[in-house]
């Protein structure tokens, strides 16, 4: 319980990445137990900090691809978790995008360009356009300010929003833009078309880092940590 056999640290990046790699060393120096994080940037970010403490990745878009494990069975070195099966779900949410608007040319991927997975997104994404006979272009933002006026400079025909800590919190101005200009949205790796939805994942939503601390530092092997599982939903 929390405050009695149990201490919860939460450090809280609001969406900024460049401040990660600063909370993740101090969570470190801070002899925490196990690191919980959530999204290929944060993850990337602990990895880099410790290769001793446990990791629990609480949603990555592909953590294979992103070269944070070795497979989805055997993970190895400190991390494990959940897996949103982004190279199945992001493809299906331009393919769920696309029957909604049939019509559609070309649909922009909106992504945070501080996000290592976006070149991996955009490869899966460029393979799956191709089928549907529809042409993609990364739209990449740095930071809140700039989501508005990227979304009202597209010349796509619809938006695919990949899922980034970013666009969470600020779901609305997103929302709202495409709004604006009478474009459809859809969110890719949670595969909900035509809207930015928060989640179960909304306690993650800033990408919080949190942690449970101990007495003593242990020492993480990689074989004792669990198989990692995937989640569709």
């Amino acid at each position: 319980m929390d405050g009695q056999n149990l201490a919860i640290e939460i450090l809280r990046a609001d969406g900024k990445a460049e401040v990660l790699p600063a909370l993740e060393s101090e969570l470190v120096k801070r002899r925490v137990n196990v690191i919980v994080t959530s999204g290929t940037t944060a993850i990337l970010a602990v990895r880099q900090a410790t290769d001793t403490v446990p990791i629990i990745m609480a949603g990555g878009g592909d953590p294979v691809a992103s070269g944070l494990i070795k497979s989805l069975a055997r993970p190895g070195g400190n991390i494990t978790g959940v897996s949103l099966l982004g190279q199945e779900l992001v493809p299906k949410g331009l393919s769920l995008l696309h029957e909604v608007v049939p019509r559609a040319k070309r649909v922009d991927l909106l992504a945070n360009a501080a996000n290592p997975a976006n070149a991996f997104f955009k490869r899966v994404v460029a393979e799956a356009a191709q089928r549907l006979g529809v042409g993609s272009r990364l739209l990449e933002v740095r930071s809140p300010d700039e989501l508005e006026p990227a979304i009202a400079g597209t010349r796509a025909d619809a938006i695919l929003a990949l899922t980034d800590p970013m666009f969470l919190l600020h779901a609305k101005r997103i929302a709202g833009a495409a709004i604006k200009r009478r474009l459809p949205l859809g969110q890719a790796a949670l595969c909900l078309t035509l809207s930015v939805s928060r989640t179960s994942f909304d306690v993650l939503r800033n990408t919080p880092t949190a942690s449970s601390k101990g007495q003593s530092q242990p020492s993480c092997p990689s074989n004792n940590l669990p198989a990692m599982s995937s989640s569709s939903t």
